[in-house]
């Protein structure tokens, strides 16, 4: 049995290898007539425009969108950037089965495939679920070979996306610059040391906490960088969902979450606690709440992420979700391996001498900082060599359908290497990361509430509630991407007048029609459709 796929893929800046990222959502191994893809995107100025032109130009034959959003109103959209990217391109899709990906990931050509399987219970689990999504990772790309890769592919025309100088344009009237090449160690480090530690922590402590959580399903864990879920479900759910602090009702739907920004936990909260209309009226229902579809990956290739970056990135998320799941937060430092082990060590220090009264030696030794210091030294050990065959094992990339697609970064490492990094430079950045982790969760919990999202800035209140606050002062994201100037008024807006349309492209027929801003790729069940 086949079932269309409506996908919807919202795009914010030049991201790294997007030219890749975008063409694996057109090169799924599905039925092209049951493929709908939808790109969303802000505005033409926007320096992926160009690139969006040359993935629909390769592929005519598959049915995609290109959404330019629009200018609504507050009374219309909350500020979540996201949301208003993608609203449009979500009401238009033309089946219930919706699949919403980022634009900064790759994804293998069989995953469109079995996401419908296990989503509508096709395969050998049997069993329907609501809502289905991926496990997220990140490979730090050498800047070299991604720069190889981008004049390989031709990504950025010339006359579209270079000024006279050769320069990447990101805004009108705007020139990204290059920045020189650090001379010290310390500097080199700091400008691509966030892409390790980015690296490390989703295939190692993140991976753990979101598989676990997903196995067990004690409660709603979800990124969203590959979602998918059916449209009525989300409708249903979220048809009486009201904020008292806001004057306006919001659309069922994504419109619904568009006053948060943890949109992606919204959403998986949304579908776990909501009832359907057979759960309300009592009866048995055959939908399971969530699903981690193990083995495949969605994959985000990052390029000289500065470990400010990182630490911006960290910041930001754990400042949101404290105001989401607050007990999850307060216990989070716990869980690293510093602190974690000096709980194991105190334990063992202070309430095993008292059972040993009988071996005075024995007793006196574990009452000791020495004693204290060698458990949480070898706890730390275990933890790391967790940590590092954890981070082998995903990185491995042994699940992706390798074939001439296939991006150099999404591919498995050479045969003889025992990882995708030497050990010691493993070990450099998952010790920055651990040692990183407990100074962020202070100043994330301790020091404030307004974070900095899109090159905009919001203050999280604490109903979860996203107030904009005004337009950010970086010129690059944390993941290394090239924005637009900040100072361009089409960027402060949430959206702008020459922005107002939807460029639609069949196999048939090309037409221009009023419509969005986004690029978006959406999965339907009558028709695949993806939100990217």
């Amino acid at each position: 049995m086949e079932f269309t796929a409506p996908q919807s893929k919202p795009i914010k800046g030049l991201e790294p290898y997007l030219y890749e990222n975008l063409s694996s959502s057109f090169q799924q191994d599905y039925p092209k007539d049951k493929l709908s893809i939808s790109l969303c995107l802000s505005s033409r100025d926007d320096p992926a425009y160009p690139v969006i032109e040359k993935v629909l130009a390769r592929f005519p034959d598959i049915d995609a969108r290109l959404y330019l959003e629009p200018k609504y109103e507050d009374h219309e959209l909350g500020p979540n950037p996201k949301i208003r990217n993608m609203s449009q391109a979500y009401r238009e899709l033309k089946g219930d089965v919706v699949w919403v990906v980022d634009c900064n990931v790759w994804l293998g050509k069989g995953v469109c495939g079995r996401m419908v399987e296990r989503l509508c219970g096709l395969d050998s689990k049997g069993q329907k679920y609501k809502f289905v999504h991926h496990l997220p990772v990140v490979v730090d790309v050498e800047s070299e070979d991604a720069a190889r890769d981008f004049e390989k592919n031709a990504i950025f025309p010339p006359a579209a996306a270079m000024n006279g100088n050769g320069a990447l344009k990101s805004a009108p009237g705007s020139v990204v610059a290059t920045k020189p090449a650090p001379v010290s160690p310390i500097e080199y480090i700091s400008s691509i040391g966030g892409g390790r530690l980015e690296e490390i922590f989703l295939a190692s402590s993140h991976a753990k906490m979101y598989c676990a959580i997903n196995t067990i399903l004690v409660a709603p864990c979800v990124v969203g960088k590959s979602t998918m879920f059916r449209r009525s479900h989300l409708d249903q759910v979220t048809k009486n969902h009201v904020i008292p602090s806001r004057p306006y009702p919001r659309k069922p739907g994504l419109d619904s979450l568009s006053d948060n920004i943890c949109e992606d936990h919204l959403l998986g909260e949304r579908m776990w606690n909501g009832k359907l209309e057979e759960e309300e009226e009592g009866q048995p229902s055959e939908w399971g709440k969530h699903d981690l579809v193990f083995g495949d990956l969605a994959i985000q290739p990052v390029t000289k992420m500065t470990t400010s970056s990182y630490i911006n990135r960290r910041v930001r998320w754990i400042r949101v979700r404290k105001f989401i799941v607050i007990l999850a937060t307060i216990v989070e430092p716990g869980i690293e391996c510093f602190v974690c082990s000096a709980y194991l060590a105190f334990g063992i220090t202070t309430g095993i001498p008292p059972l040993l009264s009988g071996s005075q030696y024995c007793s006196t030794y574990l009452s000791t900082w020495s004693a204290f210091g060698l458990v949480w030294g070898l706890s730390a050990f275990v933890w790391m060599l967790t940590d590092f065959f954890l981070y082998r094992t995903l990185l491995s990339f042994v699940t992706i359908e390798v074939d001439e697609n296939t991006p150099r970064f999404a591919r498995p490492p050479a045969p003889e290497s025992i990882a995708r990094r030497p050990f010691l430079e493993w070990f450099l950045a998952w010790l920055g990361r651990e040692t990183l982790a407990l100074p962020i969760w202070v100043w994330s919990v301790f020091g404030g509430a307004t974070i900095v999202w899109r090159d905009r800035e919001f203050r999280v209140g604490m109903d979860n509630v996203a107030h904009a606050v005004g337009p950010a002062s970086k010129q690059r994201s944390c993941n290394g991407s090239l924005n637009s100037d900040p100072n361009d008024q089409s960027q402060r807006s949430y959206g702008s007048d020459d922005s107002c349309e939807v460029r639609r492209r069949t196999p048939i027929e090309n037409l221009t029609k009023m419509g969005m801003k986004t690029t978006a790729a959406a999965m339907d069940l009558d028709e695949t459709s993806r939100l990217i």
